[in-house]
């Protein structure tokens, strides 16, 4: 029996665990009292326990080869009416299967640290050669699991080639007769080139391929999207800027720059109040500050001994994809020239204001000449003129 069906031990089981029959008559008569046989397999569950050479079995038997130990309950209108135990000796099999998996994993580890190490390079070179933006980002995210399916792939794809190669070869060696391990090694290494490339080529390095064009694409896109950003930016004519919520200047146009005589280098990463009020502190009624506080947007207008002119200063909040604070846009207008047409207009108005004065009292003066002349002709009337006093 062990030599057709590899079976070392056969054992048949009464509903109490007593050995009714067995291969090693030894063992008649004995019954089986643990707990997994009556908690499990009187349940009628299978019960199946691989147990390694020269350890112990679920009936502390020590084995001298490599063993399956199955318990499968035999079952009668749902009732348990006893069992069958099959040691089934697996060591040819667990030897073949050790072989091929250590053949196997060389050629795995070898191929995913090549792979590991080309998805690090092409990272780390995208990384470098593309500038970091919201867009790119975004692409990113969505990219971000390319590496691991890339690897995944390669790995199972590396593991099932060598299994079935290693299974063929295996009946190859057997049916054949071949004894060359240089022979098999060779035969080895050409089916797996064979097999291998065309998975590797549609699943590994064609998606790749795609996804380094596209990030070429993408990084062109940036580029020219940013030149035209830049462009647009610095052709404003008001001041622009961006401040961080610890009021550090992140981001200037060229009218900012103009407008105070300075260097990017001279303001990226300096605190605003610092370079547009010269001071050490945000003053009293700081727009940022509001809008900080607040988180809408803010209007001041803002009339500073350190800016030679007076500007009109709007601060926008800039939030993150979680709507927390990050930063604000100032756009800061000069209205010198509004101011002046401001005080024009007042200056008008006080004017308009004393010749309307001055035109009422020409009209009362004009009103009372106008009375007393009636009068006076009315006077000379007699009686008319007192009907007409009587009247009025």
């Amino acid at each position: 029996m062990q030599s057709d069906f590899e079976i070392i031990e056969l054992k048949i089981y009464a509903p109490d665990g007593e050995v009714l029959y067995c291969s090693d008559t030894e063992d008649i008569g004995e019954v089986n009292q643990h707990t997994y046989f009556h908690q499990i397999v009187a349940k009628g569950h299978k019960y199946t326990k691989l147990v390694p050479k020269m350890s112990k079995s679920s009936e502390n038997k020590t084995l001298n080869s490599d063993v399956v130990e199955t318990y499968i309950p035999i079952m009668r209108d749902g009732k348990f009416a006893g069992a069958f135990e099959i040691y089934y000796d697996v060591t040819l099999k667990k030897e073949l299967l050790t072989d091929l998996v250590s053949r196997s994993s060389i050629m795995v580890i070898i191929l995913s640290i090549i792979f590991m190490a080309m998805s690090l390079f092409i990272y780390l070179r995208n990384r470098k050669e593309y500038s970091i933006s919201n867009t790119l980002d975004n692409y990113l995210e969505q990219h971000k699991y390319m590496s691991i399916y890339l690897f995944v792939i390669t790995m199972a794809t590396v593991f099932i080639s060598e299994f079935f190669i290693m299974v063929m070869l295996d009946r190859i060696k057997k049916n054949l007769s071949i004894s060359s391990e240089l022979l098999l090694n060779f035969m080895d290494s050409l089916i797996l080139v064979f097999v291998l490339y065309p998975i590797m080529y549609f699943f590994v390095f064609k998606p790749l391929l795609i996804q380094i064009t596209e990030r070429k694409q993408m990084a062109e896109f940036l580029r020219v999207a940013e030149k035209e950003w830049d462009t647009i930016f610095n052709s404003i004519s008001d001041m622009i800027s961006v401040h961080g919520v610890d009021f550090s200047i992140k981001r200037v146009n060229n009218a900012f720059l103009n407008f105070y005589g300075v260097t990017h280098k001279d303001v990226i990463g300096k605190k605003c109040y610092e370079i547009v009020h010269d001071s050490t502190h945000p003053f009293n009624d700081c727009p940022h500050l509001r809008c900080i506080q607040s988180k809408i947007p803010e209007v001041q207008e803002i009339l500073d001994e350190n800016i030679s002119v007076p500007v009109l200063e709007s601060v926008s909040p800039v939030f993150d994809e979680q709507g927390n604070l990050t930063s604000s846009v100032h756009i800061a207008k000069d209205i010198t020239h509004i101011k002046k047409v401001e005080m024009e207009l007042k200056e008008k108005a006080i004017q308009l204001q004393h010749l309307n004065e001055n035109l009422q009292v020409l009209v009362s003066e004009e009103i009372e000449k106008h009375r007393q002349k009636e009068q006076m002709q009315f006077g000379q009337q007699g009686f008319p003129m007192r009907v007409y006093s009587t009247l009025r």
